[in-house]
């Protein structure tokens, strides 16, 4: 169930209810989600996963994958200025 009054209350003409979704919804919005039968979010809340576990396993793996990607992490900063600029360009974010 998706709280859609929340999700676009500033709204002022109709919008395709999946293009809201995916381009507003955050946890707060979702108060329930069932799949194939099976509630797996109540109240903002995943169901079955530990989900700050999952996160720290998800946090060590990158850790560990790291010293392998030193280029990457070298190239970065200049990466990261030039999709900066590209968008501000365009005149958005």
């Amino acid at each position: 169930m998706l709280d859609r009054a929340a999700l676009d209350e500033d709204g002022l003409a109709e919008v395709d209810p999946l293009d809201l979704l995916f381009a507003r919804a955050a946890k707060r919005h979702v108060r329930e989600l069932i799949v194939a039968g099976r509630t797996v979010v109540r109240d903002g809340i995943v169901l079955g996963i530990d989900l700050d576990a999952a996160h720290r396993a998800l946090r060590e793996a990158c850790r560990a994958a790291m010293p392998g990607r030193a280029g990457l992490w070298r190239a970065m900063p200049g990466l990261e200025a030039a999709i900066a600029g590209y968008y501000r360009r365009l005149g958005c974010c």
